[in-house]
């Protein structure tokens, strides 16, 4: 997706992390700012004749009301897109985009969220599906919150799923996809084996075993 794209431009992902999903502000909730947007740039050109007379001052009042509009438009469209909550397979980041230059980024790796809840408060966040929800840090106050975010049921079981797999694979270190890789390079090669050399292999396994074995009687004798 190309929203994503643009994402990984400026994360810092880690190997064999993907985005899954971006998650911005229910457009919906910004109908008011739009709307005073289209005011400020609407306006000037309904009263253009009228200020045109004034002359310069009527110009320059034009002029200004006008770039007023567009400046809060493009504020709007920019807040918008980089207030977003990016949810990978190995944490949630959450940009909280202020304004042109005034941004704050806040992280979480799924081993340390105890809770994920979702909230909806009022007539208009039940009507039209939208609300916030919230991830718990463990052993700690701290919450992350994702404000306006439509259908949040969905993205609270898009969490918990994805928090489910992440302590899966933690659990099951052999089952992780560096291991799998590992194996099955070794298995390509061990598949060109001679009857020889696949004897020396075992041979060497067995060694390896024994030495194991012959290390832990050690250890449980001088105990003794």
């Amino acid at each position: 997706m190309s929203g994503e794209k643009k994402f990984y431009k400026i994360l810092n992902l880690r190997e064999g992390e993907e985005i899954i999903r971006v998650i911005r502000r229910y457009p919906l909730t910004l109908f008011f700012k739009i709307l005073l947007a289209l005011i400020l740039i609407l306006a000037p050109f309904f009263f253009m004749f009228l200020l045109f007379s004034w002359g310069f001052w009527g110009v320059l009042l034009f002029l200004l009301v006008l770039g007023c509009g567009i400046v809060y438009a493009l504020k709007i469209f920019v807040v918008w897109h980089y207030n977003a909550s990016i949810v990978t397979n190995y944490r949630v980041i959450d940009f909280d985009q202020r304004g042109f230059f005034d941004k704050t980024v806040s992280g979480i790796t799924y081993d340390k969220i105890q809770e994920v809840s979702y909230h909806q408060r009022g007539l208009w966040q039940s009507m039209f599906k939208y609300g916030s929800v919230q991830l718990q840090i463990a052993n700690t106050s701290t919450k992350i919150k994702l404000r306006y975010v439509h259908h949040p049921a969905e993205v609270q079981e898009l969490i918990l799923g994805l928090q489910h797999a992440y302590k899966g694979s933690e659990e099951s270190p052999a089952e992780s996809p560096s291991n799998s890789k590992r194996i099955e390079k070794a298995w390509e090669d061990i598949k060109n084996f001679s009857d020889e050399e696949l004897e020396r292999l075992q041979k060497k396994i067995d060694d390896k075993i024994m030495a194991k074995d012959e290390a832990v009687k050690e250890i449980f004798s001088d105990e003794g």
